[in-house]
């Protein structure tokens, strides 16, 4: 009994191991994050690998201590949170991502662009690191159409304020519920805060405009309490010119009377010139005679002359109704 009993109990310890060496590369098929990095500066970058070919590079991002917060050395409230630090951040590249690796490559020992990652569950099997680079976009101003602004509702009543800085990273995280959380770096304190974002359509844009060249204006509403994102902070304005949270100012009614007018009187126009071309139509179909022309008789040459001719007859004689005749009244006696 216990013979048979031994021996498939090894072979089922040989077998759990070989089976999640095996099925390692399905559990990394899933992605835990993804999104975009600033990047200080790239380290360095090399090829490695001996079945598999990957290259694989580190890199300088901002980061903070959330420790700080706990130990009193900053206040919320005064946006002194957080003091940026530099860490180190390895990452891999696939081959077949040939632009991005000629990129990051040509940009060793420079930094200022961002890079588009996914953060794998596990390791694959083909990288190094589970922080796959797979995309680059470098500073640029934005195209003349774009809108230069979004407002979405805001998620928290606590307090609402605008910044003027840039969004050092953004990524969807979770694989059940997935969030979107970043970092921003507030230019005028020089502190960098995590922030959410609560609004796809806001996510969308600020990844649209995120390698913008001239800094952002950033409008964020602050909650009591986070629920299932990872911060209290929530972008609800990117704005592309001017100062986030403004109102905007109704037209003065004196304005909008004018504007009327206009119309009216634009309208009018229209209708007259339209009315021009038909007038033009009716004078060519009945044209006037000069009064001085040849064969042209007034009504009042008219009546003119059947007047002279009743005063020619003799009075008293009726007309003759046939000229040249004498009628039998005035013929003489034999």
């Amino acid at each position: 009994m216990f013979r048979n009993v031994f021996p498939r109990a090894f072979v089922g310890l040989f077998l759990i191991p070989a089976l999640f060496i095996f099925t390692r590369p399905l559990a990394a098929a899933g992605t835990y994050s993804e999104g975009w990095i600033f990047i200080n500066k790239i380290l360095k970058i090399e090829g490695s690998g001996v079945f598999i070919d990957s290259y694989e590079g580190e890199a300088l991002v901002t980061s903070f201590d959330p420790k700080e917060k706990s130990n009193k050395k900053c206040t919320e409230k005064d946006y002194k949170c957080y003091t940026p630090k530099s860490r180190r951040l390895k990452f891999s590249i696939r081959p077949k991502n040939a632009k991005v690796v000629n990129f990051v490559q040509k940009s060793k020992g420079k930094g200022g662009f961002y890079l588009k990652f996914r953060q794998h569950r596990c390791e694959p099997f083909a990288l190094s690191t589970d922080f796959e680079i797979t995309g680059f976009r470098e500073l640029s101003n934005p195209p003349r159409n774009a809108p230069s602004r979004l407002i979405v509702s805001k998620s928290g009543s606590k307090r609402n304020f605008s910044l003027k800085g840039r969004i050092l990273s953004l990524e969807y995280v979770g694989t059940m519920v997935g969030t979107f959380e970043g970092l921003y770096l507030d230019q005028r304190t020089g502190k960098v805060h995590p922030f959410s974002v609560t609004n796809e359509k806001m996510a969308r844009y600020i990844y649209k405009n995120i390698a913008n060249k001239e800094p952002l204006f950033i409008g964020i509403s602050v909650a009591y309490i986070s629920g299932w994102r990872k911060s209290k902070y929530d972008v609800f304005e990117i704005n592309l010119k001017e100062e986030a949270g403004g109102v905007d100012v109704p037209q003065p009614k004196a304005d909008t009377d004018k504007k009327e007018d206009k119309k009216d009187s634009n309208k009018k126009d229209k209708e007259k010139k339209e009315k021009q071309p038909e007038n033009k139509k009716k004078g060519a179909s009945s044209p006037a005679v000069q009064p001085g022309a040849k064969g042209a008789t007034t009504p009042a040459a008219k009546t003119k002359g059947k007047a002279s001719s009743l005063a020619a007859q003799p009075s008293g004689k009726s007309a003759s109704p046939h000229p040249g005749k004498l009628s039998e009244k005035d013929k003489p006696s034999s």
